[in-house]
């Protein structure tokens, strides 16, 4: 399975003659300017776990939670709640990525017409950390190889003391 992964993010790099894909790109740079070094993985991560190594399962300064196969986003929230409650360090991060056309249809208070929002919203309001970055893919300009992204990317921050 990680060869075809590879091999499509291949396929995507020689489109626009990059040599890595901007989403990864901007994670391995968080993880530099923020001086992680303890990075645990949540979901299928065998790509990242490559790129960013160090494979740990608790004390984390973050964890990468990768989600690519039918959900709930309410199953996500409780997750994400148990690795910032029992797995990251405090100041510690947690970066999620969902597909988010994956989602199975739940009911939200405060939802709106526009599914981005909706997601953010949703988010932002259950996980018990504040949201420090966000890309939904929705409003590119035009410039990505994938007019419709599926990945909705989040960064959150544990604000919380032990």
């Amino acid at each position: 399975m990680l060869k075809s992964i590879n091999n499509w993010r291949e396929v995507q790099l020689k489109w626009y003659n990059g040599t890595t894909i901007e989403q990864d790109y901007e994670l391995e740079l968080f993880v530099k300017e923020n001086n992680i070094s303890r990075i645990g993985y949540h979901g299928p991560n065998n790509y990242l776990e490559e790129l960013l190594g160090s494979k740990q399962t608790d004390n984390l300064d973050l964890c990468v939670y990768y989600v690519n196969q039918l959900f709930k986003f309410s199953e996500i929230v409780y997750d994400c709640n148990k690795i910032i409650n029992e797995k990251l360090l405090p100041n510690g991060f947690l970066y999620l990525t969902v597909n988010k056309f994956l989602a199975e249809p739940e009911y939200f208070e405060n939802s709106t017409q526009d599914y981005d929002e909706s997601i953010f919203i949703f988010l932002k309001e259950k996980i018990n950390a504040p949201v420090i970055k966000y890309h939904s893919g929705k409003t590119d300009g035009g410039i990505r190889f994938n007019w419709v992204h599926p990945l909705t990317r989040v960064y959150f921050k544990n604000v919380n003391t032990i």
